[in-house]
């Protein structure tokens, strides 16, 4: 399994303190980048007991949380919302009704943050849902593995009210250890729910994980066969969560030459000029635009400087894993257009969407390569799970420069 460094550092931009979760490879090559405003938390994993405003038949419902954020239950999870509070004994949903949800996702644009019915606690081994039933186990294990410990589990009461989710280090473990686990989480659950029945107002019950360890407990990259192998960090606040949390098998170090910043060390600062420009050169002198608009993105292969200007076919195959690798590390999702230099062979147009293809399933979220559109542009859509590098640097949820 391929090892990477995590490097781990806070730095101020624009009058706000970002938090960077850096990934380098053996030869210190950035191959993924995830920031954070620290000055506007996630709320993603927090459980709340939220008041009931409005319910819109076949939308959903709309609630307000203890801050007087607003946040919406899709109607799809409605059926299985644990109602604390009545107002009404004749109404399934009536204002002022009290429910206990869990935060899917954060207020994006103007749309408020995403509920859902089904609470789930998680840690590096189990992820415990509730309401649900039945054991499952991550597919990474091996069949050994899941015969054994679903032949060991079988019996599990919890099971009958409760998703059980063996991940792939929790395959890992015996019986008895994945049992542990499961009293540990089912107890933080029994406890959530025990404090719910007696709010008589909106409440946070369950803050979560800090955004680092939720962060390593789900590596976006373990499923791409990669491991962290040390986690860098000149946090100090956070290097004591580390070494108290269950990630203490990954070797934590704390870095405190004040001479020379982490950052710069890792030339942070440098990668995040190029992140953040239009333009992004390549080795053979070619080089892409990256144009965001309000609906979509436009990329534009230009040969540029390229030392021959006939091999335009390995100009465009460079661009295409610039591209990918683009869209990655600045988190660029939705519509995506690629103006491609124009290729005459079919074939190598042909080979320029399969490269394409072949990065996209390296990226961690879902990305579709479309083909080409009646004008000659390759069309791809990727997933949004969280806001863009841009959105987070500038504190905008739109900007004219990406």
């Amino acid at each position: 399994m391929n090892e990477v460094t995590l490097v781990a550092t806070n730095r101020r931009v624009d009058h706000r303190n970002i938090q960077f979760f850096c990934c380098y490879d053996q030869g210190q090559h950035l191959i993924y980048l995830k920031a954070n405003d620290l000055t506007h938390p996630s709320l993603v994993g927090q459980i709340h007991v939220a008041k009931l405003q409005n319910h819109v038949r076949n939308v959903g419902c709309f609630l307000v949380m203890e801050s007087g954020e607003k946040l919406f239950l899709p109607e799809k999870e409605m059926e299985k919302a644990i109602c604390v509070k009545r107002t009404s004994p004749n109404k399934t949903f009536c204002q002022g009704d009290l429910f206990l949800l869990q935060i899917k996702k954060d207020a994006l644009k103007t749309k408020d943050a995403v509920a859902t019915a089904v609470l789930e606690i998680t840690d590096d081994a189990l992820c415990l849902g509730y309401p649900g039933k039945g054991i499952s186990i991550s597919r990474k294990a091996t069949a050994e593995q899941k015969e054994g410990l679903l032949s060991a589990l079988s019996g599990e009461a919890m099971a009958r009210d409760h998703h059980i989710l063996i991940r792939t280090e929790g395959a890992k473990k015996d019986a008895v250890e994945v049992r542990s686990h499961l009293l540990t989480l089912g107890q933080i659950l029994d406890q959530i729910r025990k404090k719910a029945e007696v709010a008589a107002h909106p409440v946070c019950l369950y803050e979560g994980k800090s955004r680092a360890l939720t962060f390593l407990d789900a590596f976006p990259l373990k499923e791409k066969g990669l491991t962290v192998k040390k986690i860098l960090t000149d946090d100090e606040k956070l290097h004591q969560q580390l070494m108290e949390s269950d990630c203490r098998s990954v070797l934590s170090e704390i870095y405190r030459d004040e001479t020379f910043s982490l950052g710069d060390l890792y030339r942070l600062q440098t990668s995040l000029k190029e992140l953040t420009g239009k333009t992004v050169w390549m080795k053979n002198g070619g080089n892409l635009v990256i144009e965001p608009t309000e609906a979509l993105t436009v990329i534009d292969v230009n040969s540029a400087r390229a030392s021959s200007k006939k091999d335009l076919f390995a100009v465009n195959m460079e661009a295409a894993k610039a591209a990918m690798e683009q869209l990655r590390l600045r988190n660029i999702s939705g519509i995506v257009l690629v103006d491609f230099i124009n290729l005459k062979n079919k074939k190598e147009e042909q080979a320029v969407l399969e490269l394409l293809r072949r990065e996209a399933k390296e990226d961690t979220v879902k990305v579709n390569i479309l083909g080409y559109t009646a004008t000659g542009l390759v069309e791809i859509t990727r997933e949004k799970i969280h806001p863009s590098l841009n959105q987070v640097l500038t504190g905008k949820i739109y900007c004219g420069n990406i």
